[in-house]
């Protein structure tokens, strides 16, 4: 019996993921789109407009699912989506899901490297889009923040 229950849940959630994946798809194409025709400000100002009410911590699962299901899209895509197409396409989902998340953009002058991060208050909730497994969260302590959306 348990482990019936068990295989219908992972069922569930594969089907659950191919929907997530489906719409961050469709939401990774519209920021292309959106961020060629209109840009980063009006792309920002759209998505402040959306307004989030609930608090979450990096350790969320709701966090971590949207994150994988984005970044398992994004290297299937026909343009480079990195750091800055992934944390709007993650950015615009959990605001749909009425979960307040802030995009923020960082720089480092020499040498220069610039990154995009999530935000929700000031806990950092997602960092690692577009990045390499072994880099790690510290390097975004150094960066000077240029954007921040949402705040």
């Amino acid at each position: 019996m348990n482990t019936a229950s068990a295989s219908g849940r992972k069922k569930l959630m594969k089907k659950f993921d191919f929907w997530v994946r489906l719409e961050a798809f469709f939401v990774i194409v519209g920021v292309e789109i959106g961020l060629r025709f209109f840009g980063l400000r009006r792309i920002g100002r759209f998505l402040e407009g959306k307004p989030a009410h609930q608090i979450i911590t990096e350790s969320d699962p709701r966090i971590r699912q949207l994150a994988n299901c984005v970044g398992d899209v994004a290297h299937f895509l026909p343009f480079k989506a990195a750091c800055l197409h992934q944390s709007l396409a993650i950015c615009w989902m959990l605001r749909r899901r009425d979960i307040k998340a802030d995009l923020v953009m960082g720089v480092y002058k020499f040498p220069f490297s610039a990154h995009v991060w999530l935000e929700c208050g000031s806990e950092i909730i997602h960092w690692r889009a577009g990045l390499s497994s072994c880099t790690g969260r510290t390097m975004l302590q150094g960066m000077s923040v240029i954007m921040r959306i949402g705040g």
